[in-house]
This record gives C-alpha cells, sequence and structure tokens, in this order.
C-alpha cells in the first residue's frame, strides 16, 4: 500500500472579481457561448514505484481536502487521470511488434524443442 501527497495550490477569485469579470466579458459571451473558466492541474503520483508482481497497483485515489479556513472542498465538475508508464525496453520491444515477436518466440521454442528431441536421441 503505497501513499504519495503533494499540496496544490487552486485560484480563487472573490465574488467581487468574479462579477466584474462577468460583466467586462458579457459582450464577448453573446457571440461566443463556449468561454468558460477552466483550470488544469497535473499532480505526479507515485512517480519512482517499482510494481512487484505479486501486489499489483490497480487504483489510485485522488482526494480534495479543504484548507485554507473553508469547510467544503472546492467543486469540481471533471476529472481525467492520464497514465504514464516508462516501461522497460524488452516488455516495449513486444508491446510495439506484437505479431514478429510472436513468431520468433513460437520458432525460438520450437527450435529449443527439436534440440531436446536431438540430444535425447543421440544420447
Amino acid at each position: 500500500f503505497a501513499r504519495s501527497s503533494q499540496p496544490c495550490m487552486l485560484k480563487y477569485r472573490s465574488m467581487f472579481v468574479q462579477t466584474f469579470n462577468l460583466l467586462t466579458q458579457l459582450p464577448l459571451r453573446m457571440f461566443f457561448w463556449q468561454l468558460e473558466e477552466v483550470q488544469h492541474i497535473e499532480i505526479w503520483m507515485l512517480r519512482d514505484l517499482v510494481e512487484l508482481s505479486r501486489s499489483p497497483l490497480v487504483g489510485a485515489r485522488v482526494s480534495l481536502d479543504p484548507r485554507a479556513g473553508r469547510r467544503t472542498p472546492p467543486q469540481i465538475y471533471d476529472a481525467s487521470v492520464n497514465v504514464h508508464l516508462e516501461l522497460g525496453f524488452f516488455v516495449w520491444l513486444f508491446h510495439q511488434f506484437k505479431l514478429p515477436t510472436f513468431f520468433l518466440g513460437v520458432g525460438a521454442l520450437f527450435l529449443g524443442f527439436i534440440a531436446i528431441a536431438l540430444l535425447v536421441m543421440v544420447l
């Protein structure tokens, strides 16, 4: 069970600033309805984790805790998780070239069986 904690800062706008921005952007909002207030936060979790085969990583939980005197966490309307993996060379090779590595593996297995059969026949 691994844990990673990382503080981050969300932008805060007071009600006065939000109202001022709404009034100044009103002409644009009348013609372009797609104006929205968006903030993207990128958080790196478990950066140097080496996964063990007997206990694989099956999930991640992200929680937002209220800070700075607030009682409730900020409102989230949409969230997404991107997973970036750094694979070893052979895993990358097997993933990129599925069919050729399959035939190479089956061929090597076949040649191994033939070599064992020849050794058994000679002995």
